[in-house]
């Protein structure tokens, strides 16, 4: 079954990895629109004024601790995304105990950028989530890994696969996924 060279292509090139995550992806959307996570069920900071605790913050009446559901949340979308990254990991012959302690740090910097770039008054000034990612990541490989080497050599599995994130994104359409929620069923079918 593996040993044609179509199939194997299909199962252990990076480019056919990034279409299916990418499909797979679009698939789960589209069932949790049916199922209400434009709600809070896949996490997006909240736009915030004075305490970034507020963007964590979900607005489901399921909780009296709203803080801790979105924590929750977050939590759930890390491993979910994780998860979802194992395949191809094995595939391209990585290291899984490698690569998923590297993924939770980067995963927590892109998540610190997203709650600091939804502060109102940076927004309005254009220091959005992007420019937050770009600041901590200089940062942590121009400050911290030159104090620190062994930083940069427990970042490396996962900053080896950058190129493969941004082919996934690209997959995506480059939109944000809270994008496609305001468009519905319509924008599903499209991407």
């Amino acid at each position: 079954f593996c040993s044609h060279p179509r199939v194997k292509e299909l199962l252990f090139k990076e480019d056919w990895w990034c279409v299916w995550i990418g499909s797979f992806s679009v698939c789960c959307l589209a069932l949790s629109v049916g199922i209400g996570a434009e709600n809070g069920l896949i996490p997006a900071p909240a736009i915030w004024k004075h305490s970034p605790r507020s963007s964590i913050e979900t607005s489901s009446s399921f909780s009296s601790n709203t803080v801790i559901l979105g924590l929750l949340s977050l939590l759930l979308w890390m491993l979910c995304l994780l998860s979802l990254l194992i395949p191809p990991i094995l595939a391209f012959k990585r290291r899984i105990k490698d690569f998923a302690p590297a993924f939770v740090v980067v995963f927590l910097l892109a998540a610190t950028a997203r709650v600091v770039g939804s502060q109102k008054l940076l927004r309005q000034y254009g220091l959005t989530s992007t420019v937050w990612s770009l600041l901590l990541g200089l940062i942590t490989v121009n400050v911290v890994a030159r104090k620190y080497p062994a930083v940069l050599r427990f970042l490396r599995p996962c900053s080896k696969m950058g190129e493969f994130f941004i082919k996934i994104a690209l997959v995506l359409l480059c939109v944000e996924l809270t994008t496609l929620f305001s468009y519905g069923l319509p924008a599903l079918i499209v991407s």
